[in-house]
């Protein structure tokens, strides 16, 4: 599209000109005019080409696709620092039994706390877990991110500890429907989940996943979490959870697993023969021993994000982090399980985008969505440099000057400066919230 077809459709029409931007189809950093037009890129052209109004940015300016955070529980922002490392058992006891302290009120205190700090490090899309789905949709509106929210309902607990919140079926669905038809929109999508092979019957498994399916969207669920978690659901329906979802036919494009970090031969060989997506939290993983998601074998084969979780299991809570610890994680002892640098940023956009059901977010290509973050790189002329490695160093140490969702400049000089994090409230809130929660969850 030219830059005066541009102009005549659509009057909000702009471009960023002569800038070096990461392009995901080669991995590599380039030079041209990104043309925006209405919340989508309308053309990339030859630099100094595009007859748009200019944006003009500092020549060290890299821009960066919108980083996707594909699996966060933002009210959990609460617990950060409270412990260095501890059990899925005791974690999991804790948010159950925390729940009615974690007021409405408290809820959005974090949670927008979470979401405000998660857009000022570059990420514009979020794939938020929850169980109050409708608050933290509130919010993304607010601020104008992007978010997948996977609205957690169960009907049953298998296990020791306090027990989750749960309801009838019927019920469940029902209040999925109503949230998704109150705030789905070109940036809000409504999917259903449910916490864990261990917090749902079998039948409102089968629901949840077709009602997701009629929606043309994923149903998501925390799987295969740990040792205790593979032991517990074999005691109860007498296999893994992989083999359950596999048996009930779930395992499909519908699908999205978050974690999948303690897998048998047997649950790898299921998972790789099916469509499912999945989302790896490696840094969550690790605080609660729950094993390493084999990434090498499964990353050619499926769309596969990265996540940090909550700040429950991750104090850090910081995306680009978790991008340079997936980097290392992975290949420890072993070479052939290493991922590259390019593998890690594709999972924290283009891939991430995928797993959450989002074809048109995740890279700067024509057509897509106008999300990217500006950033200061002054590094990028240095000659024999891997790109996806820098651009990795740069999210690690820099934050954007400007980020952009849908064509929207939201953190900048020209972006909405009362973006507040509400630093006062949000500790108050944590100090009422960890005061509620005893020593055992340092168990």
């Amino acid at each position: 599209m030219s830059g005066e077809t541009a102009t005549r459709r659509d009057g909000n029409a702009w471009c960023l000109r002569n800038i070096r931007y990461y392009d995901s189809e080669s991995g590599q950093i380039r030079l041209g005019d990104i043309e925006v037009v209405g919340t989508r890129i309308g053309a990339i052209v030859k630099a100094g080409t595009s007859g748009l109004r200019p944006v003009t940015h500092d020549p060290n300016t890299l821009c960066l696709p919108g980083l996707i955070n594909a699996h966060l529980h933002p009210s959990k922002e609460l617990y950060g620092g409270f412990s260095d490392s501890a059990s899925i058992a005791s974690v999991l006891d804790m948010i159950h039994r925390n729940y009615d302290v974690e007021t409405k009120e408290i809820q959005k205190t974090s949670s927008r706390y979470s979401l405000v700090r998660a857009l000022e490090t570059g990420v514009t899309t979020v794939g938020i877990f929850s169980s109050r789905a409708e608050t933290d949709a509130e919010l993304v509106e607010s601020l104008g991110m992007r978010a997948v929210i996977h609205y957690c309902q169960n009907d049953q607990w298998v296990g020791s500890g306090t027990k989750p919140s749960f309801d009838t079926i019927d019920s469940i669905l029902s209040r999925i429907a109503a949230c998704a038809l109150r705030f789905d929109s070109d940036r809000i999508t409504i999917c259903p989940a449910t916490a864990s092979e261990r917090s749902a019957t079998t039948s409102l498994l089968s629901e949840l996943h077709g009602l997701a399916a009629s929606w043309k969207r994923r149903f998501a669920i925390h799987v295969h979490e740990g040792a205790t978690q593979v032991a517990a659901c074999r005691e109860h329906f007498a296999r893994t959870g992989i083999a359950l979802l596999r048996d009930l036919s779930l395992l499909d494009e519908h699908c999205l697993l978050v974690h999948a970090c303690c897998l048998s031969p047997d649950d790898l060989d299921v998972l790789m023969g099916s469509a499912a997506s999945v989302v790896h939290c490696p840094v969550g993983n690790s605080f609660v021993g729950a094993g390493k998601l084999p990434l090498a074998r499964l990353i050619r084969s499926r769309p596969i994000g990265l996540g940090t979780d909550a700040a429950i299991v991750n104090p850090v809570n910081h995306l680009p982090f978790e991008g340079l610890f997936a980097l290392y994680f992975h290949g420890e002892a072993d070479l052939s399980d290493k991922v590259s640098a390019r593998d890690i940023f594709d999972m924290m956009t283009a891939q991430g985008a995928r797993a959450l059901g989002l074809d048109d977010v995740g890279a700067i290509k024509p057509g897509f969505q106008a999300d990217f973050g500006l950033y200061r790189c002054p590094w990028l002329k240095e000659p024999g440099r891997i790109a996806a490695l820098t651009v990795l160093q740069t999210l690690l140490l820099e934050r954007p000057c400007t980020v952009v969702v849908g064509g929207s400049v939201l953190v900048g000089r020209e972006g909405i400066r009362s973006l507040s994090r509400g630093d006062e409230e949000f500790f108050q809130a944590q100090h009422l919230v960890k005061r509620a929660a005893d020593a055992g969850y340092a168990g």
